[in-house]
């Protein structure tokens, strides 16, 4: 189930910056960043149980977050690994939709409309 969504892009270094109404606990100092079913890149807390989630045998890889303040507010900054360049996350180019989920994010390819 989906809750939220973000139309957001990555810069050229394949950071994403996450705006503060996005993030929750747990995202504070790492993430693990997995490739879903459907092939979009899917974020998860550096706090969540892997084994628990890891039934399809996938890869997930640790990334370490960076904050940055702002005058709107916090934003945490990731950095995507290039093993996941050529995702269909990135299918349409810089430009993504964050899905956030129960407890995870989800890079979807191209800007929905958000409603």
């Amino acid at each position: 189930m989906f809750r939220n969504k973000w139309n957001l892009m990555v810069d050229t270094r394949m950071r994403l910056a996450l705006p503060s109404s996005v993030v929750w606990r747990g995202y504070d100092d790492s993430v693990y960043i997995a490739e879903g079913k459907d092939g979009c890149v899917e974020i998860f807390p550096g706090s969540a149980d892997i084994n628990a989630l890891n039934t399809d045998s996938r890869i997930f890889i640790p990334v370490f977050t960076e904050e940055k303040k702002q005058k709107g507010g916090v934003i945490l900054r990731i950095t995507i690994p290039c093993a996941f360049k050529h995702s269909c996350s990135f299918y349409c180019g810089k430009e993504i939709t964050l899905v956030r989920g129960s407890n995870h994010l989800v890079l979807w390819p191209g800007w929905v409309p958000v409603v």
